[in-house]
């Protein structure tokens, strides 16, 4: 039986990434905070900006620019976030995304997106993501909330040691035993079966 190919979950490094986001309303503030909480540089392109939006501008000393939409635009990116209420300008960007060989996701429409946006829990270098391969948003950010109640609250600390640890000691089979108990021994507090 064939299966539906869905999104595949991977965790990007996007430090030395371009990144575009084009729109600048509500749609285009929530994506850009998903984006630079993660420290990724984003520029933006629109014809305005909302409120909210140029406060991070101004916090993040982001580049935009305050124009229309063109596909020379697109030249030297390697992601493009299209957050536009247009379909056929949505359909455009995402051609012309293909022309400049950028990977692109255009807000609710995730067949014109090589990539989505998951409900994120970060703490720390702990991140969770969650997603329902564009099928319903409100479910996913509903997951997000119950799975962060469910999840540890030293996590973040916790995760912080592991990694001080693992850059001073040496690798081998000795560091793992030890990690591999450290981790057991974290969750057995967490969830009371102290031994």
């Amino acid at each position: 039986m064939k299966q539906k190919v869905s999104n595949y979950p991977i965790f990007l490094n996007l430090k030395d990434k371009k990144t575009l986001i084009i729109g600048g309303g509500n749609v285009a503030y929530v994506k850009l905070n998903s984006l630079v909480q993660f420290g990724v540089r984003v520029d933006l392109v629109s014809l305005s900006f909302s409120p909210k939006i140029m406060q991070v501008i101004d916090e993040y000393r982001l580049d935009f620019k305050s124009l229309a939409y063109t596909k020379e635009l697109l030249d030297g990116y390697d992601l493009v976030v299209a957050c536009v209420d247009d379909v056929e300008l949505q359909r455009a960007i995402y051609a012309d995304s293909k022309e400049f060989g950028c990977l692109c996701s255009c807000a609710d429409l995730p067949e014109l997106s090589d990539f989505s946006f998951g409900a994120i829990i970060k703490d720390g270098d702990v991140v969770v993501a969650i997603s329902t391969s564009g099928s319903s948003a409100a479910f996913a950010k509903g997951l997000k909330n119950y799975i962060k109640n469910l999840l540890p609250k030293a996590q973040g600390e916790f995760v912080s040691k592991l990694k001080q640890l693992r850059e001073t000691l040496p690798k081998g089979r000795a560091r793992m035993e030890m990690f591999r108990d450290m981790v057991d021994d974290f969750f057995k507090n967490i969830n009371g079966d102290k031994k």
